[in-house]
């Protein structure tokens, strides 16, 4: 993932992209918090492309996947933040839950 070869690249990121999704379902068989195992897919998925991006690869311009560039910054990160605030507001609802018990 150095910028050289696309097609080492390209398989690189798709490696870290579902390297990603296992990580979220490790989350979810053992938490079984679908919210949780949703933001850190979305998260490590977000900053496999984005690093990418990032190192000045050609991948995006090789595969006309400039669509997927500019989704994984511009978007994906709305997405991501939408995610963190609704697991931070379910925290705080839990713990006043507790607190009140």
């Amino acid at each position: 993932m150095f910028g050289g070869n696309t097609e080492q690249d390209l398989h690189i990121m798709i490696t870290m992209v579902a390297t990603s999704f296992v990580f979220g379902l490790f989350i979810y068989f053992f938490s079984r918090r679908k919210i949780l195992s949703l933001f850190v897919f979305s998260s490590l998925a977000n900053l496999s492309v984005y690093l990418t991006y990032a190192i000045g690869s050609l991948v995006f311009r090789f595969y006309d996947l400039r669509w997927l560039q500019d989704f994984s910054i511009y978007i994906w990160p709305i997405i991501n933040l939408i995610l963190f605030v609704i697991l931070l507001g379910l925290f705080v609802k839990n713990v006043i839950r507790k607190n009140k018990r």
